[in-house]
C-alpha cells in the first residue's frame, strides 16, 4: 500500500513523495486472518473485571486500495471479529479515506485514518489526534482511525506542516477541533512542535524530538495542557463526583533510549529500549488502593452491549453492573470510563528487548516489562513469533501480572496468562 504518512513507526521524518503516475487504474486487495486463543489463571480480580479461564477469537482484516493514474487514491480497511465464547460476530470500519492534492502543494487525506503523530514506542504524549493508544503487545486486528481531514504541506526538503480537523461527532462549528504539527530536521535532530485547539475548551502545546548519538537512539516528547480535556474522579463533600477543571494546567512527558547490538555478525540482531512516562494529572497511588465506600453524586451504571445484558442478571455481578449509589474509587472510575491503560497513574517505566533470528531465521524472541512506579504493580511478557515468507505466521506470548490488591495492574487479578495466535497474511 502507498503510505504518504509523514513519520514512520519509530518517529523519524519521511521525505514526502506523491503517488507516481501509472498508465492504468491500480486495485489491490490485501489482508490477514488471525486465530487467537487465550488462557488465563489470574486471581484476586474485582468481580466485574474477572476474566474467564479461556477464550478464542477469529479476526479478519481486509484492505481495498484503489489508486488512479492521475494520483488520487482511496483505502478501505474493514475488520470482522468473531468471539468464540459468545459465538457472535461484529464488523468494524477501521479506516476509510481518500487521498488527493491541491495543485501539488497541499496533500489532502479525507476520512477515517490512523495518523503518525508524535514519537515514542509506548507513550506519545503529544498525540491528541489518534483514538487508540499503544500497548506492549498489539491486539489482533487493525488500529481504529480518527475521522477527519488531514492537510499536509511540504516546506522544502527538510520540513513539513500537517493539520488535522477532527470531524467525529461534529454537529456544528462549535464542536470542531483541530491540531497542527510542524516538523523538520535541525542538524542531527528531528524536532516537531504541535498544538491542539477547540472552541471553549482547554488548549495544548507540545514538543518532541529524536536523534542518534554514537549508535544510541534518543527520543522525548512533552505536552502542556491548559486544563482537563476529560472529566476527573474526585471526592466532593464526601461523594464521588466527575470534575472537569478547565483552568488546571498539566504536563505529560515521555523519554526513551534504545540501541541495536550486533550479534554473530548480524547488525541490530538484539534491540533494547527503555522508556518512561509522566502525567501530572494522573491519579495518586492510593486512589485505587483506598477501598473505602463513598456515595456517588449521581447513580452509576456500567453500560453493556445487548449481547452481554444477561450478565446483569447474575447475582454476583448484579451489584456492579446495575445502577447503584455508592462504591469504591475503582468501581466509580471504571464505570465512568476513566481508566486508560498505562496512563491512569502519574509515573511509569517500561523495558523492551527483542532478539531476531532466534533459533530459526524468521523467529523473534521478545521480553518486555511495564510498571506503575507509584503503586508497584506491573506486568511482564515473554514471547516468540515466527513469520514465514509465504504469509503464514504464529506467536506465543506469556504474561505475568503482579501487584498488591487494588493496584493498577492487579485490578483484573495477578498471576499468569497466555496468548496464542496463528494466521495468514495475503
Amino acid at each position: 500500500m502507498v503510505d504518504t504518512s509523514l513519520v514512520n513507526k519509530t518517529g523519524s521524518v519521511k521525505s514526502f513523495a506523491p503517488p507516481q503516475d501509472t498508465s492504468k487504474l491500480q486495485v489491490r486487495f490485501s489482508g490477514d486472518v488471525t486465530a487467537q486463543g487465550q488462557w488465563n489463571h489470574r486471581t484476586g480480580a474485582l468481580p466485574f473485571l474477572a476474566a474467564s479461564d479461556g477464550s478464542s477469537r477469529l479476526v479478519a482484516d481486509l484492505n481495498l486500495d484503489v489508486a488512479l493514474a492521475s494520483g488520487q487514491r482511496a483505502l478501505l480497511t474493514g475488520e470482522i471479529d468473531h468471539e468464540g465464547s459468545a459465538d457472535t460476530a461484529s464488523f468494524h470500519l477501521r479506516e476509510a479515506f481518500v487521498d488527493f492534492d491541491l495543485g501539488k502543494t497541499v496533500y489532502v487525506r479525507a476520512g477515517k485514518q490512523v495518523l503518525q503523530w508524535g514519537r515514542g514506542l509506548l507513550w506519545t504524549p503529544t498525540d491528541l489526534v489518534n483514538v487508540e493508544g499503544k500497548s506492549l503487545v498489539p491486539r489482533a486486528g487493525s488500529l481504529e482511525g480518527s475521522t477527519g481531514l488531514r492537510l499536509l504541506v511540504p516546506l522544502g526538503q527538510r520540513s513539513n506542516l500537517t493539520g488535522f480537523v477532527n470531524l467525529a461527532k461534529v454537529t456544528d462549528a462549535d464542536s470542531l477541533s483541530g491540531a497542527a504539527r510542524l516538523e523538520g530536521v535541525v542538524g542531527p535532530v528531528e524536532v516537531a512542535a504541535s498544538g491542539w485547539v477547540k472552541p471553549n475548551r482547554p488548549h495544548a502545546l507540545g514538543l518532541d524530538a529524536s536523534t542518534g548519538v554514537q549508535g544510541i537512539d534518543l527520543q522525548a516528547g512533552a505536552l502542556w495542557i491548559s486544563g482537563d480535556l476529560l472529566p476527573h474522579a474526585q471526592l466532593v463533600d464526601g461523594k464521588w463526583t466527575l470534575v472537569q477543571d478547565d483552568d488546571r494546567p498539566q504536563v505529560r512527558a515521555s523519554a526513551g533510549i534504545g540501541k541495536g547490538f550486533k550479534v554473530s555478525g548480524v547488525p541490530d540482531r538484539l534491540r533494547i529500549d527503555l522508556e518512561g512516562y509522566w502525567n501530572s494529572r494522573g491519579y495518586a497511588a492510593d486512589f485505587l488502593t483506598d477501598g473505602s465506600i463513598h456515595p456517588y453524586a449521581v447513580p452509576q451504571q456500567l453500560s453493556l452491549p445487548p449481547s452481554l445484558a444477561n450478565l446483569a442478571k447474575n447475582s454476583v455481578l448484579g451489584n456492579y453492573l446495575k445502577g447503584d449509589t455508592a462504591g469504591s474509587a475503582a468501581t466509580f472510575a471504571i464505570k465512568n470510563g476513566l481508566y486508560r491503560a498505562n496512563q491512569f497513574g502519574r509515573a511509569y517505566v517500561a523495558a523492551m528487548a527483542s532478539f531476531q533470528r532466534f533459533v530459526l531465521e524468521d523467529m523473534t524472541l521478545s521480553l518486555q516489562g511495564l510498571g506503575n512506579v507509584q503503586d508497584g504493580s506491573g506486568l511482564a511478557t515473554a514471547g516468540i513469533s515466527w513469520s514465514g515468507m509465504h504469509g503464514f505466521f504464529w506467536s506465543a506470548t506469556g504474561y505475568w501480572f503482579w501487584g498488591d490488591p487494588l493496584t493498577e495492574f492487579a485490578l483484573s487479578g495477578t498471576g499468569p496468562a497466555l496468548d496464542l495466535r496463528a494466521g495468514v497474511r495475503f
